[in-house]
């Protein structure tokens, strides 16, 4: 198959099975429902609903949770019950079974890197996983156009191998100030 590199994925067309069809409908109603999920666990926990003893700053990389989920929802969907209440359901399922040791988050933190800034350059780099390699583009109003800056953000915002993350920012001796 020759891709035109013009075409955009809407305007992709594959010639697929009925099997290979319903395979990747399950796929797709997978990964909604893990996005689902995330996003009902995250919202759960900022309204302090339920146990709140999910691993959330990993979830979306435990698989074993997220399937286990997907499994439990799956046993309960009923067309009488509304989404929102069968993920609540599953939700609150999990939570229980976590709290019992049934189930196990990954014990391992999440990839972190720190990177120490001096005057605007980057003068130090430390990771809690050394296969991270650090990155730093730096990007100054004065001598990079609105152009050139937008479009470093949209080569990372559409670059696949990479997702946003959240940044904590600290600013030692200037933190009481801030509050």
């Amino acid at each position: 198959m020759i891709i035109d590199r013009n075409e955009t994925p809407q305007e992709l067309a594959f010639t697929l099975t009925l099997p290979q069809l319903r395979q990747a409908h399950e796929i797709y109603k997978k990964h909604c429902f893990f996005q689902d999920f995330i996003e009902c666990c995250e919202e759960r926990r900022t309204e302090e609903t339920g146990l709140c003893n999910l691993p959330y700053q990993t979830l979306e990389h435990e698989t074993d949770i997220l399937c286990k989920a997907y499994e439990l929802y799956e046993k309960q969907a009923d067309i009488n019950v509304s989404y929102r209440v069968t993920m609540e359901n599953v939700i609150d399922q999990i939570e229980k079974q976590i709290l019992n040791g049934i189930l196990r988050p990954h014990p391992e933190q999440a990839p972190r890197v720190v990177l120490v800034m001096e005057d605007g350059i980057v003068t130090a780099s430390y990771t809690n996983a050394p296969f991270i390699q650090a990155e730093v583009i730096k990007l100054d109003k004065e001598y990079d156009s609105a152009e050139e800056r937008e479009a470093v953000y949209g080569a990372l915002e559409h670059n696949p191998e990479l997702t946003e993350c959240e940044c904590h920012i600290t600013w030692p001796g200037r933190e009481k100030e801030a509050a």
